[in-house]
């Protein structure tokens, strides 16, 4: 069996598409989409308020296994693309899943 593609998603993209509406189509396009655990934690921790509709949409796809979570295993590429200033340890960690 053929594997499916896989979409690596930063906190922002993920935001607005889980906001359009158009992140649950994901899965009818035959596409698995991942974050990194420090992604999931922007879109959906405790520095996101509670009470914005896709942050709901988002935490409805994370328990339904709708959008999976992995870690980032080299962590010596982590540590490496972590000391560019412009990224932000979330970006750093999709960008090396």
């Amino acid at each position: 069996m053929a594997r499916r593609p896989v979409f690596v998603f930063d906190a922002s993209p993920l935001i607005a598409l889980a906001a359009t509406g158009l992140l649950e189509r994901l899965d009818r396009l035959g596409v698995d989409a991942v974050v990194p655990m420090e992604v999931r934690d922007e879109v959906v921790g405790e520095g996101r308020a509670p009470g914005h509709a896709e942050r709901l949409v988002l935490d409805q796809l994370f328990l339904r296994k709708a959008i999976l979570v992995d870690r980032v295993r080299d962590t010596t590429a982590l540590k490496r693309v972590s000391e560019n200033p412009r990224l932000s340890r979330a970006d750093a960690a999709a960008l090396c899943l």
